[in-house]
């Protein structure tokens, strides 16, 4: 019975994060930032600019561009500041 038990819980967490990855492929589409998300993002990314031009050996402007990237779906240039 607590093998039983276990399997069926090893199979409900497989399955669960198959279904999170398969809705976070959809994460990388562009088209799916709308207008409004990308007009915030882009002012938060022109505030990070000036914190790095602020503090250029600050983390936190970095950081915080990165993460805009990531939202823009800009994937590389996220992960290129990230790898910083």
């Amino acid at each position: 019975m607590k093998k039983l038990i276990q399997l069926l819980l090893l199979t409900i967490v497989f399955l669960q994060s198959t279904f999170a990855l398969s809705e976070n492929l959809d994460d990388t589409n562009p088209d799916k930032v709308d207008t409004e998300e990308r007009a915030g993002w882009e002012k938060l990314m022109v505030k990070a600019n000036q914190k790095i031009a602020k503090d250029p050996k600050g983390m936190n402007g970095y950081y915080t561009r990165a993460v805009c990237y990531w939202k823009l779906k800009a994937l590389d240039k996220a992960l290129s500041i990230f790898k910083k």
